[in-house]
This record gives structure tokens, sequence and C-alpha cells, in this order.
């Protein structure tokens, strides 16, 4: 039985990183507004909806690939095409580097300073995580799911998102409050800074 908190269902989001997530989610966060109890926890994210009753939408990139499938949620799975999503991913942590911030990578490597065989690893360690991630959530059945391709997302961005509204909610859609959301999220989502834009894509 999926529950339903303030008119929307239990959602999951399985989302490969740089696939739009943040995007989307800030359309969502200016569209339900109070409504939607969004939590972007790393650590054993699938248990968080147990955890906190008011989460109704949770953040996982499901990097370890042992993330379960219940009965109890809906799933939102979020993709990108495979050499966009890697380019932006590594962009992202060359300015993690820039700003020494300690990424999710083991051996603490420098992106600014790649060897290309520590270049050639990473290209591998991610496609065989994107290869996965893919085969456990798409190309598999998953129940109470739906698939946003990052591509459909950009080049139709109200109707992609009304079919995400009608999959999260039975509310009727407010067209108004979704077209400036959409524009609202718009404005932040472009920022003229130097490699600004990779934590937003």
């Amino acid at each position: 039985m999926i529950r339903s908190i303030k008119g929307i269902y239990v959602t999951e989001c399985l989302t490969f990183p740089r696939c739009g997530h943040t995007w989307l989610s800030r359309i969502l966060k200016y569209y339900y507004k109070n409504n939607l109890n969004y939590c972007e926890m790393y650590k054993n994210p699938e248990l968080i909806i147990n955890i906190n009753e008011n989460t109704n939408l949770q953040k996982n990139h499901d990097f370890n690939l042992d993330t379960p499938v219940k009965d109890d949620r809906k799933y939102l799975i979020q993709i990108r095409k495979k050499e966009d999503c890697l380019n932006s991913y590594y962009k992202l942590e060359m300015l993690k580097s820039d700003n020494n911030h300690q990424s999710e990578n083991k051996n603490n490597i420098d992106f600014n300073i790649f060897t290309y065989k520590q270049y050639s690893d990473w290209i591998e360690e991610k496609q065989y995580y994107y290869y996965n991630f893919l085969n456990k959530w798409v190309f598999n059945y998953v129940p109470n799911s739906k698939i946003v391709i990052y591509e459909h997302l950009k080049q139709d961005t109200f109707n992609e998102v009304c079919s995400i509204l009608k999959f999260m909610s039975n509310d009727e859609i407010d067209e108004n409050n979704l077209i400036n959301s959409i524009m609202h999220s718009n404005e932040i989502h472009h920022i003229n800074e130097p490699f600004k834009e990779v934590y937003l894509l």
C-alpha cells in the first residue's frame, strides 16, 4: 500500500548523478511548496521514508546498487545520455577538487592533474556504474515506477513535469502554478558563473 502525504504519493527518486535531479526537485518544490517534504540524505536513503514518516520525496543515487524495491512507495527514475552524464560528472569532480571538497571518489584524486591512466580508470568505473544502474532500474521491471529522461525533460519541460505530477499525485494540475514554477526554477538554473551550472545539471 503506497502512502500519500499531503496529497503526494511517497516517492523514492532513483537518479544517476548529473541527470537533472536538482532542477526537477526545484520545480517540484516551487509547485508543491510546503506540501513537499523532500530529503536528499545520502546515508541509507531508502530507509528515510520509513524513519521519517513525513518524507514524501527521497533522493537516492543507489551508488552501491543495493537499494531494494519495495511495494510501499513509487519510484521516479531519472536517466540521461551517458556521454553527457559523464562529462557533467567529471566537471563536478574538477570543481570539487578546485574547492578542496571531498567527493565520493575514494582515492582523493585531484581531477585537475589527472593522469591518462587515472582518467581511464575513472571512466571505466563510472561506465560500469551507469550500465548497471540502467540494468537494474530501467531494463528490468520496477513496479510503481516512472522513467524520466533528462533530454525529454529539457525539450518539453511543461508536459514532462505534468506527467510526473500525475504520477506523484491524483490532484488536478494547476497549470499556472506549474508554468510559474518552471520559469522560477529556470531563472536559478542558468547561472553565468564558471562551472556553476555543473551543480545544477
